[in-house]
């Protein structure tokens, strides 16, 4: 009974909950971002062996999106927002790095 209670608690905990209500196949929510919000996909890096993450925005920048995606093309859109923008490196100095580190 035990085993059962705090399974429960860990499969219907609110994060859990929040991280699964937003999942879709990759084919649906590359559609929506692309047809509904006409954003499309800037970035892009491995998360482990079985999920990617992407970050999707419009041209101007006015409205991103942040989604993984698993090895079973299940997409998940992670946090959206407005007016993303570039962000300059800087050095140990404090100088705009030229290389990007």
């Amino acid at each position: 009974m035990r085993w059962l209670l705090i399974f429960g608690i860990i499969i219907f905990s609110p994060a859990a909950l929040a991280h699964n209500l937003n999942c879709v196949p990759t084919d649906v929510i590359k559609g929506y971002l692309t047809k509904q919000f006409m954003e499309a996909p800037v970035k892009r890096g491995i998360l482990n062996s079985k999920e990617y993450i992407e970050i999707w925005q419009t041209r101007d920048g006015s409205k991103f999106s942040i989604v993984s995606t698993n090895i079973h093309s299940m997409s998940c859109l992670l946090a959206w927002g407005k007016d993303i923008e570039d962000v300059v490196w800087m050095d140990s100095e404090g100088e705009e790095a030229k290389d990007g580190r």
